[in-house]
């Protein structure tokens, strides 16, 4: 999270250097790859104190005593570069819906500790979810939803960020497929848990099966079957889908099994489900089930 100098630039194009070098000199110099990934660790800690301070002491969104503004000054610049604005930004947020000051405050000393993506799948999706522009969920689950996507997540944030904001918009367009905002949260939280799992996120995929289950000829299936279908496939990795059309086509063929659209369609989901090779589907829900969101006062 550290800020890179121009002299740590150029010690990391020497540790890239070493590294690529011509088959003429193949040594890699490990000081300077150990001081590269030393730099990516180096901390502006006392501007983040005194930034920190500084804000606690104007702010108008809670009232603490300069003792405690210090303590928590302190526990901010742990979190080394830009922590000082992670959390200012989670505090204000929090403060603004409600929150009591103790609460907003671990939260927002938690995710000072983030890296800058976290922090803002945080602040984007909890303010979507809470403030209609989404769904107009209360501070509960808009918190919880935030939270399961922001600090619990495992894979790429600024992914799941994309494809869940996405999947909303493609869900609630006129054009496309107009949905109430309730099941269009259920199918959009459902997918966006399995963005990890997928290179590239889960949206790209999730539009081109929806689309040929809905358009092409030998599936026509109504929207909440096409929807069922979809999620089906996906949850099994990103291997399924291929495996799925692979299947049909097979299915449907004269010297494959030659069985009609719907037993075709079966034999392909069977298909689909085995593309994972874990004894579980590779979903992961939300471990905490909302228990780490902090509750209303």
């Amino acid at each position: 999270m550290g800020i890179l100098t121009t002299a740590t630039c150029a010690v990391l194009l020497c540790a890239a250097s070493a590294v690529h070098g011509s088959s003429e000199d193949s040594v890699v110099d490990e000081h300077a790859l150990a001081v590269a990934r030393q730099a990516k660790l180096l901390c502006h800690s006392t501007d983040e104190y005194i930034k920190t301070l500084k804000f606690l002491r104007q702010a108008k969104e809670l009232i603490l005593t300069e003792t405690t503004s210090r303590l928590v000054a302190e526990k901010v610049a742990r979190g080394c570069d830009g922590a000082s604005e992670r959390f200012s930004r989670v505090l204000v947020l929090l403060k603004t819906v409600g929150l009591s000051d103790r609460k907003a405050l671990a939260l927002a000393l938690d995710f000072s500790s983030q890296s800058p993506e976290i922090q803002r799948n945080f602040t984007e999706i909890f303010t979507r979810a809470f403030l209609g522009e989404f769904f107009d969920y209360d501070y509960q689950r808009a918190a919880t939803l935030a939270y399961e996507l922001s600090r619990d997540y495992h894979g790429d944030p600024v992914q799941v960020r994309e494809d869940f904001i996405e999947l909303v918009r493609y869900c609630k367009d006129g054009k496309t497929l107009d949905l109430p905002s309730s099941v269009c949260a259920e199918l959009t939280i459902k997918l966006a848990r399995l963005s990890q799992f997928f290179p590239s996120g889960v949206r790209q995929e999730f539009y081109k099966l929806y689309k040929a289950l809905r358009e092409k000829r030998e599936f026509s299936l109504n929207v909440k079957s096409a929807l069922e279908v979809s999620y089906s496939v996906l949850k099994n990795g990103p291997t399924a889908p291929d495996n799925f059309f692979a299947a049909f086509t097979y299915a449907t063929r004269k010297d494959g099994l030659d069985v009609n659209n719907r037993q075709a369609l079966s034999f392909a989901l069977r298909m689909a489900d085995r593309s994972y090779s874990g004894t579980k589907v590779p979903l992961v829900m939300p471990s905490s089930e909302g228990k780490n969101a902090p509750s209303l006062p």
